[in-house]
């Protein structure tokens, strides 16, 4: 859809019904005239999106509605009538393909700047960026990558397949760009898991597993006081009736000296 385009039969017909019945006829159109007529047409496709839109939602919510739109929001909206940051805004589109094809890295940010200056921020994690594979070499294409990650624009997309499927080995270094957050977040779960077993390693090590609590021991050494026993024929007595699980770990905890 683009400005010299919209001039068929019926769209004419339906503009000059609100307009009226000489409103297109001349081939030179005022300034005025001019900016009614896209205004027009920029509505129309706005409303062609909107009623998509109801369409889906009643037949089933569950799908999404994406579009493939131009980059610069203002040519967008002026040559080509994708008001595309309204469409996000009043939740017409989950989300918008914005097709950043230019190889130059200067025009593929000022993209991005335009959008910054004219979109908050809470619609920007339903934008994926559009970045071309046809006419640049892989490196470029990395350096877009990096580039719209560190503004904030983590959803990607490449154009077009024709590349991956003529000539595979071009994605090679960029997969590794792409699959290097996935590696760092493996490795720091392993870090974690490894971190998380060590301490509780440690917790279990020094964690008491006496057979006795604190007071029970308490408790047989007045025993053993009050009635003049051997302290070692009364702990060698009393040792007997421990299971063989809490033998071993009495005998674990014991110095070296008093081991069997």
């Amino acid at each position: 859809h683009d400005s010299d385009y919209g001039k068929n039969p019926v769209a004419i017909a339906y503009y000059r019904k609100y307009h009226g019945i000489n409103a297109l006829s001349s081939n030179q159109l005022s300034k005025s005239e001019m900016s009614e007529w896209n205004d027009y047409r920029r509505k129309s496709v706005t409303d062609l999106v909107r009623e998509l839109r109801k369409m889906i939602d009643y037949l089933d919510p569950n799908v999404e509605l994406t579009a493939a739109v131009k980059p610069n929001l203002y040519e967008a909206r002026d040559r080509f009538f994708q008001e595309w940051d309204v469409w996000l805004a009043a939740g017409y589109l989950d989300k918008a393909l914005v097709m950043n094809y230019a190889s130059n890295l200067k025009d593929f940010a000022s993209n991005i700047d335009i959008i910054y200056d004219n979109l908050p921020s809470k619609y920007w994690k339903r934008i994926v960026m559009g970045i071309a594979t046809y006419n640049q070499s892989p490196s470029e294409v990395i350096n877009k990558i990096k580039y719209s990650r560190v503004t904030r624009f983590k959803n990607i997309s490449f154009f077009s397949y024709n590349v991956m499927d003529q000539n595979p080995k071009y994605f090679w270094p960029i997969k590794k760009i792409l699959l290097f957050p996935i590696k760092l977040l493996i490795f720091i779960t392993f870090l974690l898991v490894a971190i998380i077993f060590f301490l509780q390693y440690r917790m279990d090590f020094e964690t008491d597993v006496s057979p006795l609590r604190g007071y029970e021991v308490e408790a047989c050494i007045q025993i053993i006081e009050n009635n003049d026993m051997d302290p070692i024929i009364a702990i060698s007595n009393f040792s007997e009736s421990f299971t063989k699980e809490e033998r071993e770990v009495l005998k674990g905890r014991l110095p070296d000296r008093l081991k069997p």
